[in-house]
């Protein structure tokens, strides 16, 4: 699973208008805000709704990067994208899975969409606008 957070084209335009190694700070803010946001996403795990956190593989999948000047995160967790967006997964050839001590054979289980990234963007855009621009005041600051 991969998830994409573009910089504001427009902003951009500004900050390379900028005398100095703004750029440089705009990237680093970047990853700041990428890092704060798998924390949230990890601590938002086991919340009303979401995913449990049984036995930490998919809070610890996540991962954070900057490419040019877009931060991204992914997690190669084989169940991730599956819990974000829900769907349909088909035993091989069957499913088998105990509920209150009697066993049940499916060929396919169907999830609910339990969305838990894209919450967690949401309410947070605002604070990793603030860690990006944190990053381009103390270049300004030099």
């Amino acid at each position: 699973m991969k998830v994409n957070i573009t910089t504001n084209r427009q902003d951009l335009r500004r900050i390379r208008q900028m005398p100095g190694d703004y750029m440089i700070a705009l990237k680093r803010g970047v990853g700041y805000a990428m890092k704060f946001l798998v924390k949230e996403i990890q601590g938002g795990l086991g919340q009303h709704g979401r995913p449990k956190n049984r036995t930490g593989k998919l809070r610890d999948s996540f991962k954070s990067h900057v490419d040019g000047i877009d931060g991204i995160i992914t997690s190669d967790s084989p169940y991730a994208m599956i819990h974000e967006y829900g769907g349909v997964i088909q035993g091989k050839p069957w499913f088998m899975f105990s509920i209150g001590g009697n066993f049940k054979t499916v060929r396919q289980v169907s999830i609910p969409a339990r969305p838990y990234i894209q919450p967690e963007i949401n309410q947070n855009e605002v604070k990793m606008g603030d860690i990006i621009n944190q990053e381009i005041i103390e270049e300004l600051n030099k």
